[in-house]
């Protein structure tokens, strides 16, 4: 719009507001990824809120800020959206405001976990089936007494 000139010459000022939202942008993506919704969030607010001063001043057209007011809304309401599915569904790689306190109750559940190995009495074992073979484990009888020996074919 400085190049068209509408609602005059502003120079530098008009430079600035068009960089603020890539300085203040920039530097987010170095934080976690909650907060750093958080502050993209404050600073698509306040970019609204510039737009609208500088509407009411002539530097842009009326329908600019409605344009900019549900731009804001919509994206307001995923960061917000994105905020709150996080904290409600659980973080993903801990980028949860709480991903503390849910990695101790799921290290309490496990606790709580039956043993889903171990030894079980019987006259069947499973062994690994080898390199050579399409599955992984081979499920046979058990020699009692009797040394392993595992013949090998020539195929």
């Amino acid at each position: 719009m400085e190049f068209a000139g509408y609602g005059g010459t502003q120079g530098y000022k008009r430079l600035c507001l068009g960089a603020a939202p890539v300085l203040f942008a920039w530097p987010t993506l170095a934080l976690q990824p909650m907060i750093a919704l958080v502050w993209q969030w404050f600073g698509f607010t306040a970019l609204w809120y510039a737009d609208a001063k500088v509407t009411g001043l002539g530097w842009t057209p009326k329908w600019y800020s409605q344009y900019r007011f549900y731009l804001s809304i919509l994206v307001g309401t995923c960061i917000i959206g994105s905020l709150a599915g996080t904290s409600y569904y659980g973080p993903v790689a801990g980028h949860g405001f709480l991903s503390h306190d849910l990695d101790l109750i799921r290290e309490e559940r496990k606790k709580m976990l039956p043993q889903r190995s171990g030894f079980i009495p019987g006259d069947i074992e499973v062994a690994p089936a080898g390199e050579s073979v399409d599955h992984y484990v081979r499920i046979h009888h058990k020699h009692h007494g009797e040394p392993k020996v595992e013949v090998l074919s020539r195929n």
